[in-house]
């Protein structure tokens, strides 16, 4: 059994807490945690190791005057580990305005599932 000591940032609230995981990497699980102040904490502490997921968040080129760049995020979570192929990728897409917040710009990105969005709005 090959046990690590891990420490891990919540998101799951706005709380923050600091956890610390004894996990058995050979079984994929965690042997004991602490420092967790809500259930919340629990799950996220073994989707996090298991499956670390975030929201991906970068801009994208937009034919605006008044910002060359329009921020854009995924509709739903990701596999951490997809990230920057998926960021090199949205590169590649180009905006012309108009865009309103929360329109979708490309749909089941790369197969992925989750749609890449406009975060704001530009009409010129």
């Amino acid at each position: 059994m090959k046990k690590n000591i891990k420490n891990i940032r919540c998101l799951s609230c706005p709380e923050g807490c600091v956890m610390n995981a004894d996990y058995d990497e050979n079984e994929s699980r965690i042997i004991s945690l602490g420092g967790y102040k809500c259930k919340k904490g629990i799950s996220f502490a073994e989707d996090e190791l298991n499956n670390p997921q975030r929201i991906l968040t970068t801009t994208v080129a937009i034919d605006s005057v008044k910002s060359g760049r329009l921020p854009v995020r995924s509709s739903k979570t990701v596999p951490k580990s997809s990230l920057s192929m998926m960021i090199k990728e949205i590169k590649k897409i180009k905006v012309k305005t108009p865009v309103t917040a929360g329109e979708i710009l490309a749909a089941d990105f790369m197969g992925s599932g989750t749609d890449i969005i406009s975060s704001a709005t530009f009409t010129e």
